[in-house]
């Protein structure tokens, strides 16, 4: 869940492509990387929790820049 969490945010915070993500997470390809993103994008749908979390998130890398 939370290296999901940082694919969906380095994918739409910091606007990095699929397969830099991947490479710096480790991960085999970028094909995991959009199912993480896409799960993420789910749940920030039907999980208020989920949503305040990443939405915290958002608002410290956003006061960190």
């Amino acid at each position: 869940y939370t290296r999901q969490v940082a694919m969906f945010l380095l994918r739409n915070e910091l606007h990095m492509n699929l397969q830099d993500i991947a490479r710096l997470l480790k991960r085999k390809d970028h094909t995991t990387i959009i199912h993480g993103v896409e799960k993420i994008e789910r749940l920030l749908i039907k999980n208020t929790e989920v949503k305040e979390e990443v939405d915290r998130i958002r608002s410290l890398i956003q006061s960190s820049t």
